[in-house]
């Protein structure tokens, strides 16, 4: 069986923050397809799945029209229903970056970019079974945090 959660490091003001991606329910991934379906394949359609050396660079290059064919609804619906499913860790423990739809890490609630990347690693997450091989190149594996650790 699959991992529950995902251990995630990315480099903010340059100082690494470590973060930890948890899988949502059956039915909000399928919900999350469902949209990534209907408004990423006109995008990517022209993306060679073939050769990942390429691919990541060519996701980042059609991203700017994908968001642009969400509604403001959409978008906001993505970005909550991601990062009510990311964690940071902060001293005290792992915190939640946002419960439902207020902020619980104040200092991502004005970071634009770090958020889209977080919402951008939950997807992969949680539809990595759906795509053969990597789409883009993944954090090294590291093992799981068990309830108790957090």
């Amino acid at each position: 069986m699959r991992s529950l959660t995902k251990p995630l490091t990315l480099s903010i003001d340059g100082a690494e923050t470590r973060f930890r991606l948890s899988l949502m329910d059956a039915f909000s991934g399928a919900c999350l397809l469902k949209l990534i379906t209907e408004k990423c394949l006109p995008h990517f359609a022209s993306l060679d799945f073939s050769d990942p050396e390429t691919l990541g660079p060519e996701i980042i290059r059609v991203l700017p029209s994908f968001l642009s064919s969400l509604s403001e609804t959409e978008l906001r619906d993505v970005m909550q229903k991601c990062l009510n499913h990311v964690e940071q860790e902060l001293p005290a423990g792992f915190q939640p970056v946002m419960v439902r739809s207020s902020f619980g890490i104040r200092e991502l609630e004005h970071d634009t970019v770090t958020c889209l990347k977080l919402c951008w690693e939950e997807i992969l997450f949680n539809l990595e079974g759906f795509f053969p091989g990597s789409v883009l190149p993944s954090q090294p594996e590291t093992p799981a945090l068990s309830r108790q650790d957090a």
